[in-house]
């Protein structure tokens, strides 16, 4: 079954090399420093997530120039990059709470099934990949669910063999099959984690069939045709150079 947490199921859920990254040197990821980080706004996946939710708080952005590319491997990087991404999700929440106008010391902790307990009277969403990182909130007279993911297109990866577990209704059509399988996957991730707080529901991937009502390179819309319960959300991503946003929400 498909867990409602902020990052990406473990279908397609590739790790970022982990050999090759460190935080820039002089920098401890648990410094004074960390308040005064800065996610990079100039990211294709904020700039799509802004585009895909307008009229909502959204944050988020890369995280890479905060880390260094060694020529050696140490055993250590691991966990430096664990440290990094938590850095990030701090600092993208952050600026989340700042861009709904509330107070960005507000804690949004882990909740016992993996999510977030945004603050009261909101719903919101957080993924990750690699190392950019998303969060979106709205309050609940506006959105009564609310899930983002993201997903990136590596030139090598090929998903054909999986396709039948991500999509047994069928791949969109008008782009190719690896596309066309991410813009599936992801389009469920979103769903599975907006609706998941609000219902509880244990969703797998066969569980959610949709339906595309508009296709291409540069993105996509799609409705749920199989669950009344399901069927008023809206399903939309873009693609934006390697990076797949994908958004499902229900309006109040």
């Amino acid at each position: 079954m498909e867990q409602a947490s902020e990052c990406s199921g473990p279908a397609l859920n590739e790790q970022i090399t982990l050999g090759c990254l460190l935080l820039t040197q002089g920098e401890s990821s648990q410094g004074s420093g960390v308040s005064m980080k800065q996610l990079e706004l100039a990211h294709p996946a904020i700039l799509g997530l802004r585009t895909l939710l307008p009229m909502i708080a959204t944050a988020g952005g890369g995280f890479s120039s905060w880390l260094a590319h060694p020529s050696s491997i140490s055993t250590e990087q691991e966990d430096v990059l664990v440290s990094a991404r938590k850095i990030a999700i701090h600092v993208c929440l952050r600026d989340l709470l700042k861009s709904a106008d509330l107070t960005p010391e507000t804690p949004i902790l882990r909740t016992e099934r993996g999510g977030r307990a945004w603050p009261s009277g909101y719903v919101g969403s957080l993924t990750h990949k690699g190392t950019a990182i998303l969060a979106a909130l709205a309050p609940t007279t506006s959105m009564r669910m609310l899930g983002i993911d993201l997903e990136y297109l590596h030139a090598r990866q090929s998903v054909s063999s999986i396709v039948s577990a991500i999509a047994p209704e069928g791949l969109p059509s008008g782009v190719n099959a690896d596309l066309g399988a991410i813009y599936a996957f992801a389009s469920k991730e979103a769903v599975f984690k907006a609706q998941h707080p609000v219902l509880g529901r244990e969703l797998s991937f066969s569980e959610v069939r949709l339906r595309w009502k508009r296709v291409d390179m540069h993105g996509y819309e799609a409705v749920i045709e199989n669950d009344p319960g399901l069927s008023n959300l809206q399903v939309k991503g873009l693609h934006i150079g390697k990076w797949i946003i994908a958004v499902s929400y229900l309006n109040a």
